[in-house]
């Protein structure tokens, strides 16, 4: 918006630079500001909108009739206006999903608090009572599990009066006592990507490479077994050891003893998760002379750090800036649902894209 102003009309491209995002992205985002009243699309582009102070009310309206809402003039998106964010990390995946909800977030006029637990022996209950002191209007939250069995953030979102969205988590049947929507991508639909293009590749022999504590380890070896299971063929499960901490010596000792293992199996393609897996899988390989993706194909999962790899890697993307970006909308759906009707819960998927490098 700040370009806008300075020169009254942007190209779609210059958007597309400007915050680094796709096409598609860009477009949807000069949409929803059109629809705001904030600009006038025209072909390529966007041009101001002559008067906006005059219509503070009428973009209010639109604001309200563009996210599908009914609300009253005293209540329109709570008391604050403030949404509390609690996840892992600012950095890796994280924060393409803080980008797509600062994003909404500045384009529903809402603000967002963010709170991290980097480390998952950090008590993120007292993280949540710390946001939920700033009188948040609501709340997005993606709990640390790698601690398997560790319920305390989930215990404590049990007590809280404002609405919940989860961030790539799923409630636990034990805790769906209250309202708590969510925003997940459809990790099984990622691995089914996977899984799907190495068969159409040839392989016959394709292993899933990664950590188990990871949330998403389970839905993504589901998908992966589901396709190579319908065609007849193998998958070699290698889980690799989680010691509580990053140890990236202990990681890359594991991935070299996988390759090792892998090759004994006679596999010719590795699914890894996350991209660090990948990226190490690419080191050994290189140091024991196996080509990439000749002797051994490789797909990441995530796609973070594997357009930057030698080669670069195919890998499955998950929507991470549209995970951020649903849940502020979901969030602002909750806070101006004023009347006594029960409302459904909602529990969002997106699904993952597979982008097609060079090894595999």
């Amino acid at each position: 918006m700040r370009l806008l102003r300075l020169r009254g009309a942007v190209r779609l491209a210059d958007v597309m630079v400007r915050i680094g995002c796709s096409e598609s992205t860009a477009r949807r985002d000069l949409a929803v500001l059109e629809s705001l009243g904030e600009l006038r699309r025209v072909h390529g582009g966007a041009t101001t909108v002559e008067d906006r102070q005059s219509r503070g009310p009428v973009l209010d309206e639109l604001r309200t009739v563009a996210l599908g809402l009914r609300t009253n003039r005293g209540h329109r998106f709570g008391s604050t206006g403030t949404v509390g964010l609690l996840i892992p990390q600012r950095g890796y995946y994280w924060a393409a999903v803080l980008d797509g909800a600062q994003r909404a977030a500045e384009l529903t006029g809402l603000r967002l608090v963010l709170g991290e637990a980097p480390d998952p022996q950090t008590d993120e209950a007292v993280r949540l009572r710390s946001l939920l002191h700033l009188e948040v209007d609501a709340l997005l939250v993606a709990p640390n599990l790698h601690r398997l069995g560790d319920t305390r953030v989930l215990e404590a979102l049990q007590g809280v009066d404002v609405p919940v969205v989860l961030l790539e988590r799923r409630v636990p049947e034990a805790f769906a006592t209250r309202d708590v929507d969510s925003v997940t991508s459809d990790h099984s639909h990622g691995g089914r990507l996977a899984g799907r293009h190495l068969l159409d590749r040839g392989h016959r022999r394709i292993a899933f490479l990664g950590w188990p504590v990871s949330p998403t380890y389970e839905p993504v070896l589901t998908g992966l077994r589901t396709a190579i299971d319908d065609a007849g063929a193998t998958v070699v499960e290698h889980p690799l050891r989680w010691l509580g901490r990053i140890d990236h010596q202990d990681h890359r000792g594991q991935v070299v003893e996988a390759l090792a293992a892998l090759r004994a199996q006679r596999v010719t393609a590795v699914l890894c998760q996350p991209d660090e897996a990948a990226l190490y899988l690419l080191d050994a390989a290189r140091a024991r002379g196996v080509r990439i993706p000749q002797d051994l194909a490789v797909i990441s999962y995530d796609d973070e750090l594997s357009g930057a790899a030698t080669p670069p890697l195919t890998a499955v993307a998950p929507a991470k800036q549209d995970i951020g970006f649903s849940a502020i909308m979901l969030c602002l759906r909750r806070i101006a649902r004023l009347g006594p009707p029960p409302h459904a819960t909602q529990q969002v998927m997106l699904l993952p894209d597979l982008v097609i490098r060079e090894s595999g």
